[in-house]
């Protein structure tokens, strides 16, 4: 039996608190029209999980394929660099928020 002593309440957060911050979430949700938002919040979350269970094996086998493990942890890296480099690259030439906001109608 838990009194209501034993119950931990979360202290309301603001987006700009949280370190890691999920602020694309909450973009998605505001500029997303309705019967769009669960379709791209659900492939933004697929991608996001299948990431996550890829990168550790991409990792074990370019750690393994290199002469040293240092080498192999310094190939990583520098592909995690070059991945992250052309994500900003592609995000700085596609998104345009006057564009989004003239085909929603709120500009």
């Amino acid at each position: 039996m838990t009194g209501k002593d034993d119950l931990a309440v979360a202290e309301p957060r603001t987006v700009t608190s949280e370190p890691t911050g999920y602020a694309w979430l909450i973009t998605a949700m505001l500029v997303l029209l309705v019967l769009q938002r669960s379709a791209v919040l659900g492939w933004t979350v697929g991608l996001v999980t299948l990431a996550g269970l890829v990168a550790p094996a991409v990792t074990g086998r370019m750690v393994d394929a290199a002469a040293t493990a240092h080498q192999g942890y310094l190939n990583v890296w520098t592909l995690v660099g070059v991945l992250l480099i052309a994500g900003a690259v592609i995000a700085a030439f596609t998104i345009d928020p006057r564009r989004d906001a003239r085909a929603l109608g709120t500009d």
